[in-house]
């Protein structure tokens, strides 16, 4: 039964702690989110609670170098339900922990250009100026990100970094329709007058 593949799911998932549960309430609205777009014949709450093991996945595994937390949470919890619904039930947990335990050993990281599309000798390849000249794109965009409000930094980042649609945008953040497309029309003025204004 559903509920009881919920339930021995959700009983792999170490109970959060103190902190983990407050930013759990406050990304609880992307479960739902999730849930909505991903119903099928599963019962809601079923999946809302698989949803939110995503999200607490993510928060306990965010490190801030890819995406944002928010875009983090909703891709996670996006995974979870997907691989419920698909009749993956038993993995939900396991599998991104296998991944995280081991995520040091020589065969994981030869795997990751692998899935890139990348030859491995093609990332040793690189030169230092190659780094010098991202390191210095990094410092560029986030001195650029740092001029714009935070809803419209958040945009951006949901829209033009992590790729996903205007509609995805407006369940991610919360916000209506009306106030992404605001968002990402001054912010993307306030970032192209800044970088004329650099010379780059």
């Amino acid at each position: 039964m559903i509920g009881d593949s919920k339930q021995s799911v959700a009983q792999r998932a170490q109970r959060p702690v103190r902190g983990e549960e407050q930013l759990l309430k406050k990304y609880e609205h992307l479960a739902h989110a999730v849930v909505r777009k991903h119903r099928g014949n599963a019962s809601y709450q079923d999946l809302v609670q698989i949803a939110k093991i995503g999200v607490l996945e993510a928060i306990r595994t965010h490190d801030g170098q890819v995406a944002s937390l928010t875009t983090h949470a909703y891709n996670r919890a996006m995974f979870a339900v997907s691989h419920y619904a698909r009749g993956g039930q038993d993995d939900v947990i396991r599998i991104p922990e296998k991944l995280w335990a081991d995520r040091d050993k020589p065969e994981v990281h030869a795997q990751i250009p692998q899935r890139a599309f990348i030859e491995a000798e093609d990332i040793g390849a690189a030169s230092d100026d190659d780094f010098a000249a991202s390191a210095d794109a990094r410092v560029l965009a986030s001195s650029a990100l740092s001029r714009l409000s935070e809803i419209e930094r958040r945009v951006i980042e949901c829209v033009l970094l992590d790729e996903h649609t205007h509609m995805e945008a407006t369940e991610i953040l919360g916000i209506s329709r009306w106030r992404v497309y605001a968002a990402l029309r001054d912010g993307t003025a306030k970032l192209r007058n800044y970088l004329s204004a650099v010379k780059i």
